[in-house]
């Protein structure tokens, strides 16, 4: 539980920071980071549940705009 939370503080932070990279309003990639977050937490209680849950993170990001990147293109 304690990676899903590192993880995700991590992600929130880099999506913060990046927010002038993104078009879309940034609560919607802030929420979608959020969905994974339980995928990291249940990896080992439900594999399989926490793959549909990361699956259904992962389908949505590309769906609302592109999010910002840790590394410059």
């Amino acid at each position: 539980m304690l990676l899903g939370v590192v993880l995700a503080a991590v992600a929130q932070i880099e999506i913060t920071l990046g927010a002038h990279q993104i078009e879309d309003p940034l609560v919607w990639h802030q929420l979608t980071n959020l969905l994974i977050l339980p995928a990291v937490a249940l990896r080992r209680v439900s594999p399989l549940g926490a793959m549909a849950v990361a699956a259904v993170g992962f389908a949505v990001e590309p769906l609302i705009g592109p999010a910002p990147v840790a590394t410059p293109t």
